[in-house]
């Protein structure tokens, strides 16, 4: 019976720990510990198999410094009505090779914002799985420190993006 109501615990434990974990999570509109990320594409149109731009932006605006890690560390998400979902990762970019590094050994501090470009390509296939034109919402998920060094994520806010093939209307 005791080992029954240890199991139990343990058990309400993990399942505790998992809501606590799923709070770090956040979109734009709902801040956590007052920081938000947030992407604007240049256009909503999005040619599959075509580089596509896009500017992140994380927010500080709480009274503590956050430290991010560089931009590579962005994963942005494609997903459709259905719930299909597709991993972007981002591409390396020549032409912003000479630009600042996009890691601040000082952090954001309070009131900070910090920006980078990311560049994206739609593949036909993603992880074996054919890519249908159509509309699809985008968003992006970065991990960052607090001072108090725990590792959060972030969730941006979602843009329709309008999918489509080369050389065909949306």
């Amino acid at each position: 019976m005791k080992i029954t109501n240890l199991i139990a615990v343990i058990a309400l434990l993990f399942v505790l720990g998992g809501a606590i974990r799923s709070q770090t999570v956040t979109n734009h509109d709902e801040p956590l510990l007052e920081v938000t990320l947030s992407i604007n594409l240049t256009t909503n149109v999005v040619t599959i198999g075509s580089v596509n731009n896009l500017v992140a932006e994380i927010k500080n605006s709480s009274s503590n410094r956050v430290s991010v890690s560089d931009m590579w560390t962005t994963s942005l998400f494609l997903t459709n009505n259905s719930g299909q979902s597709y991993e972007l990762p981002p591409l390396i970019r020549s032409d912003w090779d000479n630009m600042v590094s996009h890691r601040s050994a000082d952090g954001i501090q309070p009131g900070g914002i910090y920006k980078w470009p990311l560049a994206f390509r739609v593949e036909k296939q993603i992880g074996g799985k054919d890519v249908v034109p159509g509309v699809y919402m985008l968003k992006a998920i970065h991990h960052f420190l607090t001072s108090d060094h725990k590792n959060r994520k972030l969730v941006s806010n979602p843009v329709e993006v309008q999918l489509k093939e080369p050389g065909k209307s949306p």
